[in-house]
């Protein structure tokens, strides 16, 4: 062998060091991202389950209330709650989104794929059940409302109906 070709080998051998240094390098900060993005779902979902949970059962009690005064007489609550289900709409399309993103990508693969695609389903299953929860919770406050200050029972018309939909 010459030194010309001992030359060529030498730099064969750099590339392909510097080739698996790189390869790696990135492996490694995939997987940190992966292991990052596992992380905040997790989070996330043992807040919205959390939330979940709150709902479902503060709905219980106002179904149960007793109590003949209105819980959101100026429908703030209500409206703050339509507000929180939009938003829960658009992170449920977010996610929806990213899952798919992570399903298509071409660097995960194998078990990495599917934990990170499981990780989202199982999120994404949790902002569905908070925003139906939330759901369930304005309208157990609107229905209290009405019952207590009588609104459904002043409705006897389809006109007085057609005018209680236009004060809304």
């Amino acid at each position: 062998m010459n030194s010309s070709m001992i030359d060529d080998r030498v730099a064969e051998l750099r590339s392909f060091g510097q080739a698996l240094a790189d390869e790696s390098r990135s492996s490694l900060d995939l997987l940190r991202k992966v292991e990052a993005t596992v992380q905040f779902l997790v989070r996330l979902r043992a807040r919205v389950d959390a939330d979940c949970k709150y709902a479902a059962t503060t709905a219980e009690l106002v179904r149960a209330c007793t109590v003949e005064k209105e819980l959101d007489p100026d429908d703030s609550i209500v409206s703050i709650y339509e507000s929180a289900e939009k938003q829960l709409q658009e992170l449920h399309r977010t996610l929806r989104k990213k899952q798919d993103s992570a399903r298509r990508t071409e660097e995960l693969d194998g078990d990495h794929k599917d934990h990170i695609v499981n990780e989202y389903q199982q999120t994404i299953e949790s902002v569905s059940y908070l925003h139906d929860e939330l759901e369930e919770l304005r309208w157990a406050v609107m229905n209290h409302d009405g019952r207590v200050s009588g609104v459904a029972a002043t409705i006897t018309s389809g006109d007085e109906l057609d005018d209680y939909f236009k004060k809304l």
